[in-house]
């Protein structure tokens, strides 16, 4: 390996030291990114079990209620056809 002078070899351990910062600065930013949408998620399960629930009680009403006023309708169908009728 070629003998380096001090101002060679002052040079590439600068070079190292920037590209280690800027890898600091990269793991502290992911680290940052990961905190967040940890948080985040966290808010977000926290409040979806009693949302969840609230949602399927109203689907379940819904699902009673399309089929009650699909019946009340061919009823009314069939009355109004057959007062027609006579």
């Amino acid at each position: 390996m070629p003998q380096m002078d001090d101002f060679q070899l002052t040079e590439k351990l600068t070079r190292i030291e920037t590209l280690l910062q800027g890898l600091s600065a990269m793991y502290q930013s992911h680290l940052t990114d990961h905190s967040d949408h940890e948080t985040r998620i966290r808010a977000l399960e926290k409040d979806d079990d009693t949302d969840h629930e609230n949602r399927l009680r109203s689907l379940e009403r819904w699902r009673w209620a399309f089929p009650s006023a699909a019946l009340i309708i061919a009823v009314l169908g069939v009355v109004l056809s057959l007062l027609a009728f006579l």
